[in-house]
């Protein structure tokens, strides 16, 4: 994230905590929300609230990466007419435990990337003000 501010040199806070004086960049955690202020002696203070959301391209493209995982899973079953008709095999629930298996295995993306906060971005890239002279 940019912060920028005219004049430059103000102090940069979010969420009330100190990071930086503007011009300046800042790694902010993507799944948390912002105030962030901006303020410099002699000039009102300036605040902003970045918010954040859910990226469904990220949702799309674990989905999208889960297939191949289950497809390698499924695949090796060769005749699946029994698929949902029944498991006529004496063993019962081979294909059922396979599909399963296959799901699980295609959720781990998704899992590692909710669990990480990969699913979430910023709603705003940079931070641009004009801080105005105080009287």
């Amino acid at each position: 994230m940019e912060f920028n501010s005219t004049p430059n040199g103000a102090q940069v806070l979010a969420n009330e905590v100190p990071v930086g004086e503007t011009p300046c960049k800042v790694e902010l955690k993507r799944d948390q929300e912002y105030m962030v202020v901006m303020e410099k002696e002699g000039y009102k203070s300036s605040r902003d609230y970045i918010g954040h959301g859910i990226g469904t391209t990220w949702i799309v493209l674990d989905v999208l990466a889960g297939i191949p995982a289950i497809a390698l899973v499924v695949a090796p079953l060769g005749d699946t007419s029994n698929a949902f008709g029944g498991d006529k095999s004496p063993s019962g629930g081979g294909f059922s435990i396979l599909v399963f298996l296959g799901i699980i295995a295609g959720g781990i993306p998704a899992g590692i990337d909710a669990l990480t906060g990969d699913w979430y971005s910023l709603d705003e890239t940079s931070v641009s003000v004009v801080l105005e002279k105080q009287q």
